[in-house]
């Protein structure tokens, strides 16, 4: 089951790698993009629990205290207020939302919602059938197209979306919140954007998945390392990310310094929290906590 999910979420990032931005967020962009496994809420961490076919749990921050909220395979976990959003795995990713007590489970929509990102108004997600990014209330009514364009990945951030365009050779535009006023940012060819204070961060596939950066109005483009890089997080002022020729997890600081290796195990779906940080082994589609200030891993029960 765990090498099931695991190639299945693969799959989908060949579609797209998306994210969000909001007043208050329900996930961070860079935890959406990489399958968002895990959220936080104050004392409280909403994730997929391998250990248990990737049902969905919530622990204490300090990572000891476990209790189960549903029987569904879930990935891209939201939480807002006290309801919990995602897609189940187990039902060709239909949208659900669950009390942060694990009552009132709510079906949304049948299939096909992918990189999903929830503010306190709308629910915005990827459908996979046509590429197209919609959006639709927090009860799965006023469903709405946003995008014309074919899509790859999408990021929110200071209620503009900003979408890499399949039909124009994977650049990176924004357009406003209701889908109006697209604009070129960049013709590089992007992927695994992240959007934080401003910037842009991609992995450039024109130049081998190198990390760049890149002003939200489209100045000060940035190269910041000369390696093939993946699976980007942005927390702060730090990188995650993972060299996809060697494996491995590295830190680095936003402006390309201060390369640090966390992990020499292979590592995908690299989700950052406050105090931890989740991710995927390769090898066994475990999933692994990192303590963020001593460095230590451990197994998340």
């Amino acid at each position: 089951m765990r090498r099931y999910l695991l190639l299945g979420l693969i799959i989908l990032f060949m579609f797209s790698m998306v994210g969000c931005e909001d007043d208050q967020e329900s996930n961070t962009s860079g935890n959406i993009i990489n399958a968002g496994i895990a959220a936080q809420q104050g004392k409280w961490i909403y994730y997929s629990n391998d250990k248990d076919k990737f049902k969905l749990y919530r622990m204490d921050i300090k990572g000891h205290k476990n209790e189960k909220l549903s029987n569904d395979e879930c990935t891209y976990i939201n939480v807002l207020d006290d309801w919990v959003f995602y897609s189940n795995g187990l039902e060709n990713f239909s949208l659900y939302k669950i009390k942060t007590d694990g009552s009132q489970r709510t079906k949304l929509n049948d299939g096909n919602s992918l990189f999903v990102v929830v503010d306190k108004d709308w629910i915005y997600y990827f459908n996979s059938n046509d590429n197209k990014i919609y959006r639709m209330d927090h009860n799965g009514r006023q469903v709405t197209p946003l995008i014309k364009d074919k899509c790859w990945s999408f990021v929110m951030s200071d209620n503009n979306i900003y979408y890499i365009n399949m039909d124009d050779g994977y650049s990176i535009y924004s357009a406003n919140k209701d889908g109006t006023g697209k604009n070129r940012i960049t013709s590089d060819s992007s992927h695994y954007i992240n959007v934080v204070d401003g910037w842009i961060y991609y992995c450039n596939s024109d130049d081998n998945y190198s990390i760049y950066k890149i002003k939200t109005d489209g100045t000060q483009r940035t190269k910041l390392n000369d390696l093939e890089s993946g699976y980007l997080n942005v927390w702060d002022d730090t990188i995650y990310y993972r060299d996809n020729q060697k494996g491995g997890i590295y830190s680095m600081t936003t402006d390309g310094s201060r390369v640090k290796r966390l992990q020499q195990t292979d590592g995908i779906f690299i989700n950052v929290l406050k105090d931890w940080i989740f991710y995927s082994d390769v090898e066994t589609g475990e999933i692994y906590k990192i303590n963020r200030a001593d460095g230590q891993r451990s197994n998340l029960n």
